[in-house]
């Protein structure tokens, strides 16, 4: 029972016993005036003991206010003498004491009216998204400022495999003439363009750029990349990444006959850590055998329970077609279910009907002469050294995908899904000329490729990401987990307990929000195994990419929650107003003045 109940109750219980002892009294005199004083001083009572107000209705004009962001100008504030300025940002407040910028703790504040601001102008660089998620659906006009100098986008291979290319890629904005940037690790130049405006992108001013290099380092490792405008360095990042070791598969080696195109890959496998056996053909059911990195096993037979062993079989075309229909059988079969991996090579006559090849129809051009051509590999922009070819390549057809392409995009290398496994048809034979010319480069980048999409998947493997990609010290990460059903268990960053909540959509999918206290690498532990590795940075680095997100969400928030005409008129509003207690205590003292001294007359 609450306290206005208890004492309207009281009240009344009063009331009924007062007016039933004046009712009572032998002098019938003044009654009606007692009963009347009477009710009204316990009513005095009751109001002195419960909060008692009015509603009014109030006319207000408009309450404009300015939340300034890094980046603002201190002179677009002059028509806003009048309003009142605030920033989340305490830094702001220290360098512009003459502004007295007032500092918001939370920007909750705002669309819950404790500021009571009507229209929220916001200048500079505007908001982040955590930001301007707190402040609701809350309309505001945004100022934006010019973007700085500096990098508007970068992307780079966060996580790379032995060999693989490190490439960075983005937009520089604001560029001045004769702007270079440099990749540098170990205090070597590793990398290294000039920027010119004939590489604009149409991006208001932007420069697009790109950088490579082959870190030759396993593990974790920070690069730096600069923009230097003659002795001017106008911006020093850096760039963290790591290399992973080579997953030690088990790779099967058929061979028609011995060549160099197979010698060289079967020692290129066997230096990468990875178990090797080779079985190549002498004769009709006959065979030489070589194990590299693994226990021997008898090959002379194919049959399931041999390929179990394996996550990738490697062959000419050839090479398959000398199976036995049981031994093709058991390919196929370990090949739809299991998700045992093929690479083929066709073979010198280009022509087959195999369940291998029949995803990859071939075609030779009009000119039958082997050229050197550069390949594209991975991708467009991925240019390798010039490699002589036959004049041969695979017709584009659906359900497949083009790995690796030539300077006239015809299809050299192509996958598919077969079942669940997948097979990567190549018509490459002789990439060991990379290997005699010194190219370890292009020839690892090649075959970790094919690799890559043609391996057998491990069920098991988890997937961590981090939002956003380049998190700040201080700032909240949110850390997500892909893979597994149950609840990961044990998860630490740093050695501090991390709790994960599942996905109500995605019950694979698990995330934590966690803010590093330093920067550097922060590692990610399970059941006390290292997990993952992610970088934190100093908030002072990428400014100039941070300040074009800022805008552009800002820049999307405005135009989704902007401010209305109808604010700018004068708001109408219903308030409480509360009534004096003295009022009461008055009436009250009235009242019983009244009663005592009409008992004394």
């Amino acid at each position: 029972m609450n306290w206005a109940v208890i004492v309207i109750l009281i009240c009344l219980l009063l009331a009924i016993f007062m007016v039933w002892k004046e009712y009572k009294r032998p002098n019938r005199l003044r009654l009606t005036l007692r009963t009347i004083a009477t009710l009204l001083a316990l009513a005095a009572l009751a109001c002195i003991a419960l909060p008692v107000s009015y509603s009014s209705k109030t006319i207000s004009g408009i309450n404009n206010a300015v939340l300034l962001t890094p980046g603002f100008n201190a002179d677009s504030l002059k028509g806003y003498s009048n309003s009142a300025l605030y920033t989340t940002d305490i830094s702001l407040q220290k360098n512009y004491p003459k502004l007295k910028i007032n500092l918001i703790a939370d920007l909750a504040d705002i669309p819950q009216g404790k500021l009571n601001i009507n229209n929220l102008h916001i200048w500079g660089y505007g908001l982040n998204s955590d930001e301007l998620r707190q402040l609701g659906n809350y309309p505001i006009r945004f100022h934006p400022s010019v973007d700085p100098p500096g990098f508007r986008s970068i992307n780079w291979n966060h996580k790379l495999k032995i060999g693989e290319r490190l490439t960075l890629q983005g937009k520089f904005n604001g560029a001045p003439s004769k702007t270079t940037l440099i990749l540098k690790g170990l205090n070597t130049t590793l990398d290294s363009v000039n920027l010119s405006p004939n590489n604009n992108s149409g991006e208001r001013g932007a420069v697009t750029f790109q950088l490579q290099t082959t870190p030759k380092n396993l593990n974790r490792a920070v690069y730096t990349l600069l923009a230097v405008s003659g002795r001017d360095t106008i911006a020093r990042e850096t760039i963290p990444f790591e290399v992973e070791a080579n997953q030690a598969l088990k790779i099967l080696m058929l061979n028609e006959a011995p060549n160099f195109e197979n010698r060289f890959l079967k020692n290129w496998l066997s230096q990468n850590g990875y178990g090797v056996t080779v079985r190549t053909a002498i004769s009709k059911q006959k065979f030489s055998r070589e194990y590299l990195n693994m226990a021997q096993t008898p090959v002379d037979g194919i049959t399931q329970a041999l390929l179990q062993k394996f996550d990738l079989v490697i062959g000419d075309l050839s090479s398959f077609k000398l199976l036995s229909s049981a031994e093709s059988s058991a390919l196929e079969q370990q090949m739809a279910q299991k998700g045992l991996g093929v690479i083929v090579r066709a073979d010198s006559s280009g022509k087959g009907n195999s369940f291998l090849s029949g995803a990859f129809p071939l075609d030779r051009l009009s000119d039958k002469n082997q050229k050197a051509v550069s390949l594209n590999i991975g991708g467009p922009n991925t240019a390798s050294a010039r490699l002589t070819l036959d004049a041969i390549f695979i017709k584009p057809q659906p359900n497949t995908q083009p790995l690796v392409t030539d300077g006239q995009n015809h299809i050299i290398v192509s996958s598919t899904i077969y079942g669940s496994s997948k097979i990567v048809f190549s018509t490459l034979s002789n990439t060991f000329n990379w290997v005699l010319s010194g190219n370890q480069t292009d020839y690892t980048l090649l075959w970790n490729l094919l690799i890559d999409k043609a391996a057998r998947k491990s069920t098991s493997t988890q997937k961590w990401h981090i939002v956003p990609a380049l998190p700040v010290v201080n700032g909240a990460t949110t850390i997500t987990a892909e893979g597994p059903q149950t609840l990961p268990i044990q998860i630490k960053v740093n050695n501090s307990p991390v709790a994960f909540a599942q996905n109500p959509v995605l019950p694979f999918s698990w995330s934590a929000s966690y803010w590093p206290a330093n920067y550097g690498w922060q590692q990610v532990l399970q059941n006390g195994v290292t997990v993952y590795w992610w970088y934190a940075f100093i908030p002072t680095q990428w400014l100039s990419l941070h300040a074009a997100e800022n805008s552009t969400a800002t820049q999307k928030y405005a135009m989704q929650h902007s401010i209305q005409s109808s604010n700018a008129a004068a708001l109408q509003s219903s308030i409480k107003v509360p009534i004096p207690k003295i009022y009461f205590y008055l009436l009250l003292l009235f009242c019983c003045t009244f009663l005592w001294v009409e008992r004394k007359v």
